[in-house]
């Protein structure tokens, strides 16, 4: 008798642990995601990032190609949905020319990985003023992204009556 006593003490003791810890897990909330920002503000934000590392300034031509084609292949990834990291240079130009309509933006995008084959494969040491001419196309492309964004919303609130 003394037996069944202690298994049932135990049994309910448990019983009681998993109803605590059942509440607990409840009452803990689930963590609040955050919402990436659009994808132009995202490419803006990580460049101006990688332009703080000063990476051509110290001489690391071959990371910060690198690490600008990441960026632009995880921006153009959320753009036109296609893989881009999983692509080569020549993969990538054909998809942007069939994906994207402005000719100016893909001719930007194809001088970056130009630019950037050159110095991570055939180690060319790029001049200032190219580093610098970089900077200003992108921040042109971006731009024009954007404003494609702003029209886009601008039209939604046209369509739905806001």
């Amino acid at each position: 008798m003394l037996k069944y006593l202690a298994g049932s003490g135990l049994l309910l003791l448990l019983v009681i642990i998993l109803l605590i810890l059942k509440r607990k897990m409840k009452k803990k909330s689930l963590p609040v995601t955050t919402s990436l920002p659009a994808p132009e503000i995202e490419l803006e934000l990580r460049i101006r990032e990688l332009w703080q590392q000063k990476l051509p300034q110290k001489g690391e031509y071959k990371l910060f190609f690198i690490l600008l084609g990441e960026i632009i292949k995880h921006f153009l990834a959320r753009v036109y949905s296609f893989n881009a990291d999983d692509f080569t240079t020549t993969e990538i130009n054909a998809q942007l020319k069939s994906s994207e309509k402005d000719s100016a933006i893909v001719a930007c995008l194809e001088n970056i990985f130009q630019q950037a084959d050159l110095v991570k494969f055939a180690e060319q040491i790029p001049e200032t003023k190219v580093i610098s001419a970089l900077a200003e196309k992108i921040t042109t492309m971006t731009g024009k992204y954007k404003k494609r964004r702003s029209l886009e919303i601008e039209a939604n609130h046209v369509q739905t009556g806001r």
